[in-house]
């Protein structure tokens, strides 16, 4: 379950992040672009496990981001005189932008 800073509440048991949290005991995770639940929107989600004391999992602090805010934040960043940037998101699919009107993508 989760409960989102809009008040939203729903499951995400189904998510890639949630079950490396859960099964895979990752100590954080990226997971791919997904329509989120809270928003209807595609975005990307970060998550890190807490646990009890011990080794118990209590559950997850997540965060999404929006791919229109991902992107416009990564616009807005100058390298050098052409530009560039790059990043990667999980199960190896990537992203890369030479500049902002050719974009790559591979598996």
């Amino acid at each position: 379950m989760f409960l989102a800073s809009t008040g939203a509440e729903g499951n995400v048991s189904d998510r890639d992040y949630f079950h490396a949290i859960v099964h895979e005991k990752a100590e954080f995770a990226i997971g791919e672009v997904v329509v989120s639940r809270a928003t209807g929107v595609p975005s990307v989600t970060i998550a890190h496990p807490v646990y009890d004391g011990g080794d118990r999992l209590r559950g997850a602090v997540a965060f999404s981001i929006s791919l229109d805010v991902l992107s416009r934040s990564v616009d807005s960043i100058q390298i050098g005189g052409a530009g560039g940037y790059g990043f990667v998101i999980n199960g190896g699919r990537a992203w890369c932008w030479s500049i902002p009107t050719k974009i790559c993508a591979w598996s």
